[in-house]
This record gives structure tokens, C-alpha cells and sequence, in this order.
């Protein structure tokens, strides 16, 4: 427990003095103009801290990938195959979150590899993913998923149709691998949301 209040210390830390300025991991996909564009409403964005330094994504991208390895690779409804995957709603529902990097990164790997036969205009959406573009509740544990409707769902992934999912998740993805790159066992990542306008956190106390 001392180690992991530790973590939370070191991590909040690194999280004023990076992310706050601009400077994230030379593998990530943040910039000063991403934390500028939050500050004035733009889409919900997911901050990663660990060892090898701190970097931002966009929510997008995190829930491309997680809705389609539910629908693709655990048949609709999580199995815990992709625990540390999951377990990053909890940082979308407004609390901070930790997970093991080592895990999430052999995780995105998996899904990187099932899905890449996956195009986006073939992609599953999560009625979670659904509710919170609409503001609306919907648990982590209850989320089922079904085909997208590209026109309605994957708008943010528009001149992309005929790219595989992983690839269009590129934002997530490359945060991941980049700051998990040399990540050894009992290294921590952890996620925190920059809320926005649009996307209001909501406190749902549910994890997965």
C-alpha cells in the first residue's frame, strides 16, 4: 500500500511538471496545443503517468479500441481477459485510476493483433461509449456492445473507414507502447481524464 501511495505522490508530481507544460514521453501523442485545446473544450483526453514519463490521448481512441475487443474478442461482454483495459473506466467515470503497465501493454499488443483484420466502418460501439457522447450514465460492468453506425458513431474517424481499428486507435495505442516500452514487472501506470465541456465526467463508482 506504501508503495502505491508513493506512485500516486511520484506520479502527481510528474503530472504538474509535464503534462501542465506541454512535455510528455517523445513516443506520445501530446503536445502544448493538446493541453491548450482542453483548456478550451475540447474533446476528453486521458493522461498516463509511469516511470518512463507522462502522456496524453485522446478518449476517442482508448474507446475504439476497447468497445471492439469486446465485441471482436471476448464475444460481447468482458471476461477479464482484458482486465487493465477495462479497468481504465474508472479514469473516464472521474477518478484516478492504476494499472499494472506491464498487463495494459501485453493487452493492447493482443488487441493490436485480433483486430487488425477489423476495419472502422466494420466497428462494434460499447452503450457506454454511446451514453457518455450523450451525457448519459452507463456503468463499465453493464456495457454491451453492437455494430457501429458509422455516420452516428465513428464521425471522429471519418477518411478512415477502410483502416483497421488498432490503427485508427493509433492515439491510445502509441501512448501506451511508447511509455510502456521498457516497463518490467511492478511498474504502474497511472490515468487520470481532463474532463471537458462536452464530456462531463460521471461518478459512477463502477470499474471495468
Amino acid at each position: 500500500m506504501s508503495c502505491v501511495r508513493h506512485f500516486r505522490r511520484r506520479s502527481t508530481s510528474m503530472l504538474t511538471s509535464g503534462v501542465a507544460h506541454g512535455r510528455t514521453h517523445p513516443g506520445g501523442d501530446s503536445s502544448e496545443r493538446d493541453v491548450a485545446a482542453h483548456s478550451s473544450g475540447a474533446p476528453m483526453k486521458l493522461v498516463f503517468t509511469g516511470r518512463a514519463g507522462a502522456g496524453l490521448c485522446d478518449w476517442e481512441s482508448f474507446a475504439l479500441l476497447r468497445d471492439n475487443v469486446q465485441h471482436f474478442v471476448e464475444g460481447g461482454l468482458q471476461s477479464g481477459r482484458f482486465s487493465a483495459l477495462h479497468g481504465i473506466a474508472r479514469a473516464v467515470d472521474g477518478d484516478a485510476c492504476i494499472v499494472d503497465a506491464v498487463r495494459l501493454r501485453l493487452e493492447v499488443l493482443q488487441a493490436w493483433s485480433a483486430l487488425w483484420s477489423v476495419r472502422v466502418d466494420g466497428a462494434a460501439v460499447s452503450s457506454r461509449t454511446r451514453a457518455i457522447r450523450e451525457h448519459r450514465v452507463v456503468p463499465a460492468g453493464g456495457s454491451v456492445t453492437g455494430p457501429a453506425i458509422a455516420n452516428v458513431d465513428l464521425l471522429q474517424f471519418a477518411g478512415n473507414w477502410s483502416a483497421p481499428v488498432p490503427k485508427a486507435a493509433g492515439s491510445f495505442v502509441t501512448a501506451v507502447l511508447s511509455l510502456t516500452n521498457t516497463a518490467v514487472a511492478g511498474d504502474l501506470l497511472e490515468v487520470r481524464r481532463m474532463p471537458s465541456a462536452r464530456q462531463p465526467a460521471s461518478r459512477s463508482g463502477a470499474a471495468g
